[in-house]
């Protein structure tokens, strides 16, 4: 799997005159690869009464710690209480 800025490729597919099914498919196989930043977060209690915790980067809630996982469901965020800034 090659992970390709889609942005870019829809704004070249855009700007196309000539567009085949093998034109797009070799085009697709040129564009660079991109190094996406992983998103870095923490669960956060939001009330000491209550069993919920919320992802830090997208706000998505757990119910229980029980449930706590080592990356956000929502957001795909690793929870290992380093933030990104």
């Amino acid at each position: 799997m090659r992970l390709i800025d889609a942005d870019d490729f829809r704004s070249w597919l855009l700007k196309q005159k000539r567009l085949s099914k093998n034109y797009t498919v070799a085009a697709l196989d040129e564009m660079p690869t991109i190094e996406p930043d992983p998103k870095k977060g923490e669960w956060i209690k939001q009330n000491p009464t209550v069993d919920t915790e919320e992802c830090s980067e997208c706000g998505y809630n757990i119910i229980d710690e029980e449930f706590e996982t080592l990356f956000c469901p929502w957001c795909g965020a690793e929870m290992r209480g380093e933030q990104n800034e």
